[in-house]
C-alpha cells in the first residue's frame, strides 16, 4: 500500500468523519474537505460515524478492503478509534507492514493533542496537502490491557487528575477548545482526586508511589493544554512515563498544574520520569480514572498493563527538513 520513508502521491482517500467533533463544528467542514481533495485530483469516499466506537469498525474494514489511505477527520477520539481499528485488523489478521493502510489526519476536533505531537496541527487546506503528497513516517503506538478492555492508543494514557479534567471538559455542551480544559481544571482543583498507593513496574523495575497523577506518553501533550510528557517523541521506540511521587497539598495544586501547562514538571524532584516499553500498574487502595487519547476507559481502574508497539502506524506526515 504505502511505502515507508518516501514522499508519495495520494490518488484516493477513505475519510472517516466524526460529525460530533468540536461540538458539531466538524460536520460543517464536510464540503470544504471534499472540495479540497477534489481540487487536488484525489478521489474520495467519505463516511460519517453515527455512534461511539463506530470509527473502529469502519477503519478495521477499510484496512481489510485495502484502502491505501484512511483519513481520521475529527479530534483525538476520532484519531484513536481509527488507529485502534487499523491496529486491530493488523493484529487479528496477521497483516504484514506492506499490507497496512496509511493514516492521514484532518485535525478538526476540540483538543487535537495527537496532531500537535505529530506536528500536524494545521489549517484544513494544509492538512489536506500533507495527505496529498505526504511523507510516510512510521510511528509508535501503545496497547492497553485491563480486566475489562483492550485498546490501542497513539498519543497517551493518563490516570488520576488529568483524566478527570478531560472527562469534565467533554461534558461541557457549549464550551470548546483549550478554554473548556481550563474551565474543567478549575472545577477539578476545587475537589481534586485523593492520592492512592500505586505500584508501577516499568520494564521490570518496581516503583511504589502515593500519587494522584500518572502519565504514559507517546506524544507530548494531553488534555488540550498540558504537556504531560514534555520530552516524548512519537517514533523513538519508548513511552515517557511521568508521575507524581507523593501527595500534593490542596493549596499547592494550582501551582503544580501550571507546571504541566508549561511543560516544566521534570525540573522538580517531586516528579518521577522513566522511558520504557512496558508498564504494569496496580492500585493498592482505591482506584484511578483512566483514559487513552482522551477516551474514557474506566473511572475505577485497579490494574492495567501497557505495551509499546514500535513503528506500528504509517502516518502521512510533513517531509522532514534536511539538516545542513
Amino acid at each position: 500500500m504505502c511505502a515507508v520513508g518516501v514522499q508519495m502521491k495520494t490518488n484516493s482517500v477513505y475519510i472517516i468523519l466524526n460529525p460530533n467533533a468540536a461540538k458539531g463544528k466538524a460536520l460543517l467542514m464536510k464540503d470544504d474537505i471534499l472540495k479540497g481533495f477534489k481540487d487536488l485530483g484525489i478521489k474520495t469516499k467519505l463516511v460519517l460515524t453515527t455512534a461511539k466506537k463506530d470509527a473502529i469498525k469502519l477503519a478495521y474494514d477499510a484496512v481489510l478492503n485495502k484502502e491505501a489511505v484512511i483519513v481520521a477527520a475529527g479530534g483525538d477520539g476520532t484519531c484513536n478509534e481509527v488507529a485502534d481499528g487499523m491496529l486491530k485488523a493488523r493484529r487479528e489478521k496477521g497483516l504484514k507492514d506492506e499490507e497496512m493502510s496509511c493514516l492521514g489526519i484532518l485535525p478538526i476536533g476540540r483538543g487535537n493533542d495527537f496532531s500537535f505531537s505529530a506536528e500536524l496541527l494545521l489549517k484544513l487546506d494544509e492538512a489536506i496537502a500533507v495527505i496529498a503528497k505526504g511523507f510516510v513516517r512510521k510511528i509508535d503506538s501503545g496497547y492497553l490491557i485491563t480486566n475489562e478492555k483492550k485498546r490501542s492508543f497513539i498519543n497517551g494514557c493518563g490516570l488520576g487528575f488529568e483524566p478527570l479534567v478531560t472527562f469534565t471538559a467533554s461534558d461541557y455542551k457549549h464550551i470548546g477548545g483549550t478554554f473548556s480544559y481550563l474551565c474543567a481544571m478549575i472545577k477539578i482543583l476545587i475537589k481534586p482526586p485523593k492520592p492512592v498507593q500505586v505500584t508501577l513496574t516499568l520494564d521490570g523495575e518496581e516503583i511504589n508511589i502515593n500519587s494522584m497523577q500518572i502519565s504514559i506518553c507517546n506524544g507530548k501533550r494531553m488534555g488540550g493544554a498540558f504537556y504531560m510528557g514534555p520530552k516524548a517523541i512519537i517514533d523513538d521506540g519508548f513511552f515517557d512515563v511521568v508521575y507524581l511521587k507523593e501527595p500534593i497539598p490542596h493549596i499547592k495544586l494550582l501551582h503544580e498544574a501550571i507546571k504541566f501547562n508549561k511543560g516544566t514538571e521534570l525540573n522538580y524532584s517531586n516528579f518521577g520520569f522513566k522511558r520504557c516499553k512496558k508498564v504494569k500498574l496496580a492500585v493498592l487502595n482505591g482506584s484511578l480514572p483512566i483514559h487513552v487519547d482522551g477516551e474514557e476507559i474506566s473511572r475505577v481502574l485497579k490494574r492495567a498493563e501497557l505495551f509499546l508497539e514500535e513503528a506500528s502506524i504509517k502516518l502521512l506526515s510533513k517531509e522532514p527538513v534536511p539538516q545542513a
